[in-house]
């Protein structure tokens, strides 16, 4: 099944096909509780720009940290149990 293209949703009801968005995972896909990919990208790219800071306290798996790279925006992630070096 191939994945519909991304557009950001206008409704406030949000259906997404997969955890993750394209060819690649975003985030650990063994982390409990990982938010999708789908959710992060839609929200950074209604409420941010290329170039803004982007602040994730909880960064557990990392999804934040991918999605923002994908997006060009910064991002300042950490985690009070990480599991990732970067």
């Amino acid at each position: 099944m191939s994945k519909p293209p991304l557009r950001i949703q206008v409704s406030t009801l949000w259906e997404y096909p997969s955890q993750n968005y394209g060819s690649r995972p975003q985030g650990d896909q063994n982390y409990a509780g990982a938010t999708p990919s789908y959710i992060l990208w839609n929200l950074l790219n209604r409420y941010t720009a290329r170039g803004q800071l982007v602040v994730d306290p909880m960064c557990g798996s990392g999804t934040t940290i991918d999605v923002c790279r994908d997006l060009e925006r910064r991002v300042l992630a950490y985690d009070i149990n990480p599991v990732r070096k970067d």
